[in-house]
């Protein structure tokens, strides 16, 4: 058991690495798209496309938005940089509403999407070999807990009338990214 000045400093650690881990995958993200000659958006969308594609829930251009979270305008610019390039197209195939317009992805969107994942699931794996199956355990409910947290914080940002929670309000750093 870990005294409480420790677990203080482990918690800060944590928070530390969890920045880390933010700023190195936004750089990421950059990076490649920019060797692409895409922005981080068209990125962040392409990818956005796939995982809801292969869900069998398909984006709408407005469900997209909310993905992304750029105006209706600055979507519809990502859309069209995308299927111009190839990536994705647009799809009126609903089965109760022709009308629906779905983004769906092409070959080729799979494609780059595989490039950009491939080289850092590999040195992914090579850093979960230094840990056995418990850990990685604990290590996938740690994350899990966090994407969760984050994503409940993108609702109460994203709702109409945001009012700082009460977690908003807290004067002290939880070192916590």
């Amino acid at each position: 058991m870990t005294n409480d000045t420790e677990d203080g400093g482990i918690r800060r650690a944590i928070g530390d690495a969890l920045r880390r881990h933010g700023t190195a995958a936004t750089r990421l993200v950059q990076a490649f798209a920019l060797g692409r000659g895409m922005h981080h958006s068209d990125l962040q969308a392409l990818v956005a496309i796939i995982t809801a594609d292969d869900a069998g829930e398909p984006l709408t251009p407005a469900r997209l938005r909310e993905h992304i979270g750029l105006s209706s305008a600055g979507t519809t610019y990502v859309i069209d940089r995308l299927e111009e390039a190839g990536y994705v197209r647009r799809t009126q195939d609903h089965p109760r509403n022709r009308r629906m317009v779905r983004l769906r992805y092409t070959e080729q969107g799979l494609a780059t999407v595989a490039a950009f994942f491939r080289p850092i699931s590999r040195r992914t794996n090579l850093v979960m070999d230094g840990f056995d199956t418990a850990e990685l355990l604990i290590i996938k409910r740690f994350l899990t807990g966090v994407a969760d947290a984050m994503g409940e914080e993108v609702l109460v940002l994203n709702a109409p009338s945001h009012e700082p929670s009460p977690v908003h309000a807290s004067p002290e750093p939880t070192g916590a990214p």
